[in-house]
């Protein structure tokens, strides 16, 4: 430490707990990262807990639809070139994927306006001013991922923190406001639209790459065909994934009930809004600077990242599920207490959930976008299938499958990542069985004393 960090108590402390700490948290930036996402999902919750005694289970079914909608179109919305963005060396490539991730979305927003419009409005019954929130939605959030993936090349981890903050701070408080007014589900959405809109002007990234917008749209349809096998391979891959993550809230409230559509929505936003936010400081603390390693230091990376993320998902996932009914009373209110069994399948697909997600990118990294698309379509077809078949069975087995598939599709997800960079499956199931332990006999422990008091 240097005599100016013994002024600062903040310093101090985070030196101390780095010194002691075993896992990849030891950087000052990825525990930035984590408290400020801590405080955000406190906000977050507070506003789950508001919302879901204002609004019914069709009006949470409605936003869930949205919700679904926004994510499946968000996952190409620049083709994946934010992407490209922080992996890129060179100053002048990077400027240029800029200019082209900024501009490609609104071709994208126009065109999938359409579909939402003709294609599925007539079968949810959506009025246009839904659609017309969706692509708002959409753009701004394609502008704040161009900010994420620009300050993760450049490892501006602080600033990150700072708007990711602002933005799931923002989404509450607004979600919470419009609770009060007649808004009915267009409240949430509403809500949704200006947290992101919070976001996006914490970045101030329309206004310092305003001067790339002069790259003639010609050079566009050059550069995309010239990377056609990194921007349409992956772009399909997400979009195939990001529609099989989405697919029980399309499937659900067809194939079922609205009461279990909002159930299954209002549970997995308990479950995945903290984990969510963890999964992405971590990943982009993760790919930061990635590119400029050599193998061994990528392998190393990759394992702390692996440990430090099971580690907690693990012991967070744990937690709820032994403490499920208390959780779901608090949270969403004692009507949605019958609904709590849910929990336990999702919070077991989540655990590995959270590690694949961070880590899924490397595939990318390492040139195996085939491997991607493969597992994109192997979820898809497999939830489809398991939603269609168990439709009339009580909806607690259609959760179970869904959670089975997911589960093996995640760990199938983290051993192909390790591979492709080199890493053996011994050292992997080494890595995780070791990791998964300590939290899982700390939570056993909390049951038996549980049981006593």
């Amino acid at each position: 430490m240097t005599l100016i960090e013994l002024y600062h108590p903040w310093k101090i402390l985070v030196y101390k707990f780095n010194k002691f700490s075993k896992f990849s948290f030891r950087s000052y930036p990825i525990l930035v990262l984590i408290i400020t996402s801590l405080v955000a999902q406190g906000i977050a919750f507070l506003s789950i807990s508001i919302t879901s005694r204002v609004y019914s289970p069709d009006q949470f079914a409605i936003f869930s639809i949205y919700t679904s909608l926004f994510t499946v179109t968000l996952s190409v919305s620049s083709l994946k070139l934010d992407q490209a963005v922080i992996f890129s060396k060179s100053h002048f490539r990077t400027n240029i994927l800029i200019a082209l991730a900024l501009r490609i979305p609104i071709l994208i927003c126009l065109i999938s306006s359409l579909i939402f419009i003709f294609a599925i409005s007539a079968k949810y019954r959506f009025d246009l001013k839904y659609f017309l929130l969706v692509g708002i939605s959409f753009y701004i959030a394609s502008v704040f991922q161009v900010g994420v993936a620009i300050r993760t090349n450049t490892e501006d981890f602080n600033r990150l923190s700072r708007d990711r903050f602002l933005q799931t701070s923002s989404t509450s408080v607004f979600q919470i406001l419009l609770s009060t007014l007649p808004l009915h589900s267009l409240g949430l959405v509403a809500g949704d639209m200006f947290g992101r809109f919070s976001g996006v002007l914490s970045l101030h990234t329309v206004l310092k790459l305003r001067r790339y917008k002069y790259i003639p749209w010609k050079f566009t349809k050059y550069f995309l065909l010239k990377n056609r096998n990194y921007t349409f391979i992956l772009s399909i891959a997400s979009l195939i994934g990001a529609l099989a993550q989405q697919l029980p809230f399309f499937m659900i409230p067809v194939m079922n009930s609205s009461k279990d559509a909002a159930a299954y929505f209002l549970i997995s936003r308990i479950i995945t809004a903290p984990l969510s936010l963890l999964a992405s400081s971590a990943s982009q603390v993760y790919y930061g600077g990635l590119s400029r390693l050599r193998p061994d230091e990528i392998k190393n990376k990759y394992i702390k990242n692996l440990k430090s993320i099971l580690f907690i998902s693990t012991i967070f996932c744990l937690l709820l599920i032994l403490f499920r009914e208390y959780f779901v009373n608090l949270i969403i209110g004692t009507n949605w207490s019958p609904e709590s069994s849910l929990m336990i399948p999702l919070c077991i697909s989540a655990i590995f959930w959270t590690p694949a997600s961070s880590l899924s990118g490397t595939l990318v990294m390492a040139g195996r976008q085939n491997t991607t698309l493969k597992l994109a379509i192997f979820e898809v077809a497999s939830k489809f299938l398991s939603i269609y078949v168990l439709a009339k069975l009580p909806f607690i087995f259609t959760a179970y499958a869904i959670s089975a598939v997911s589960l093996m599709l995640y760990v199938t997800t983290i051993f192909r990542s390790s591979g492709s960079i080199g890493i053996d499956p011994i050292t992997t199931i080494k890595t995780i069985m070791t990791t998964m332990l300590p939290p899982a006999l700390f939570v056993f422990c909390i049951y038996l004393l549980s049981d006593l008091v």
